[in-house]
């Protein structure tokens, strides 16, 4: 029963954290009417650029993009660690019954504890690494340089 209302508790959790995300889109996506606005007022903007394509673009810069990755990257590794370390004590196991069942290397040692350790580790800076090369890689411009593009492509 603790296991059940662990992963209950774990799945409500990522559910809020999924939906705050979430809002946190849809308020973005709210907001950059209001800078939109603002930036008509200013004359930052070309006349002739329209709100649709200004939101776009600010949500492209100022969307909540970093906490997204986060969010993908915990659920990701929740699941990936499991199974990971499954497999490992898994095939671990097999290699200590193919090697003679030497007693300090079996299964619940200190030996193993320590390598599922390592294990869960690197697959946690897998899923991380991943993560931030695609993030890194796909960074998108800043709200300035979106102005900037929007207005360049308006007076071409």
């Amino acid at each position: 029963m603790q296991v059940q209302t662990t992963l209950l508790l774990i799945a409500l959790g990522l559910a809020a954290w999924g939906g705050h995300i979430a809002w946190r889109w849809r308020d973005a996506k709210a907001f950059a009417g209001r800078v939109y606005a603002l930036k008509q007022e200013e004359g930052e903007l070309a006349p002739s650029i329209d709100e649709g394509t200004f939101t776009e673009a600010y949500i492209a810069a100022e969307g909540p993009r970093a906490a997204t990755y986060t969010f993908v990257c915990a659920v990701a590794t929740l699941v990936l660690v499991p199974i990971v370390m499954a497999a490992f004590s898994s095939l671990w196991h097999q290699v200590w019954i193919a090697s003679g069942s030497w007693e300090p290397v079996r299964r619940g040692t200190m030996i193993h504890v320590f390598a599922l350790f390592l294990v869960a580790m690197a697959v946690m800076i897998g899923v991380l690494g991943i993560a931030m090369r695609r993030y890194h890689l796909i960074a998108p411009p800043t709200l300035k340089q979106a102005i900037r593009t929007l207005n360049e492509s308006a007076s071409a």
